[in-house]
């Protein structure tokens, strides 16, 4: 990812400064010892000065490399101030019209003439009806490109509907596709989904996700270098059940998409046992997937005519 790339340019730089000031502290120590040398032949410079003239360029490399890690970890600062001002002034695309954690009461998705489309965008696709009752599979397709997560977006109220009426659960679950597994451990990964999930909480999200197995204290690496792709969708999809009981529609994006037959089949298997009774909404591909669901609905995009 971005991250590595910029650690790994990082640690390049800072290989480059580290070899240049040994070769700069090398050369004062030759230069001293050669022009020390021939002053203390000459009588002019006592031995124990030349030791000192020796010894001074190494004792300075020391606070060189306090100096020049100090100057790397300002530029990496300022570089992440900068971004974090260019989000904070960012203008918020979400409605801000949900209360995240109040139950409002509703059971049941229902979209009615539903438009949707990014704000500052065209319509994407207009004249959506959809219902989704709990406990009800309802598969979403389409082709690529056409609002099936850009939909998602809009039910989860990240973006505002751009027109029609739109009645959604307060407690929403989301299992994506491209979920990102952080660099920490699979516990902290897990939280996500409810940050204060406790221990035992946590537990029965892994094993209810299919991960008895794995130690929620196991660190992942960058992006989740040490799990394999299910395992990955599986750490994902435990977020989704460590917050269950508050979600009463689940949004699973694509959920097979990138595993093998076996793979995908064993972890569908999982998840429809820990969503059961919710309402779930699947955006797929795989024949497969919408074949286990109750019944189907395809997106169509917006034509435009000229």
């Amino acid at each position: 990812g971005e991250l590595a790339a910029a650690e790994a340019r990082a640690a390049w730089t800072r290989g480059l400064a580290s070899a240049g000031q040994m070769l700069m502290c090398a050369a004062a120590v030759v230069g001293g010892l050669l022009i020390g040398g021939h002053e203390v032949a000459a009588g002019t410079l006592l031995a124990r000065e030349l030791a000192v003239l020796v010894l001074t360029p190494l004792a300075l490399n020391e606070g060189f490399n306090d100096l020049i890690k100090g100057a790397q970890n300002l530029t990496r600062a300022r570089s992440s101030l900068g971004r974090v001002l260019a989000l904070l002034s960012a203008e918020p695309v979400g409605s801000g019209d949900r209360e995240i954690g109040v139950d409002n009461g509703v059971r049941e998705l229902v979209l009615d003439e539903l438009a949707i489309g990014w704000p500052g965008g065209p319509v994407i696709v207009d004249g959506i009806g959809l219902t989704v009752a709990p406990g009800e599979r309802v598969a979403l397709t389409g082709p690529s490109g056409t609002g099936k997560t850009t939909l998602a977006a809009t039910i989860m109220g990240l973006i505002p509907p751009r027109g029609g009426a739109l009645t959604a659960p307060s407690g929403i679950g989301y299992l994506a596709q491209d979920a990102h597994i952080f660099a920490t451990t699979i516990a902290e990964n897990v939280r996500i989904g409810d940050r204060d999930a406790t221990d035992g909480q946590v537990r029965a999200a892994l094993d209810a996700a299919g991960l008895a197995a794995m130690s929620p204290d196991r660190e992942v690496g960058e992006e989740g270098a040490t799990l394999s792709g299910g395992e990955a969708r599986r750490v994902a999809m435990a977020r989704v059940l460590v917050g269950r009981d508050r979600d009463r529609l689940v949004i699973l994006d694509e959920p097979t998409e990138h595993l093998d037959h076996d793979t995908a089949e064993a972890l569908m298997d999982d998840v429809w046992a820990g969503v059961a009774g919710a309402g779930a909404l699947v955006i797929t591909h795989d024949p497969g997937l919408v074949a286990a669901c109750d019944r189907e609905t395809a997106l169509r995009p917006v034509v435009v005519r000229t």
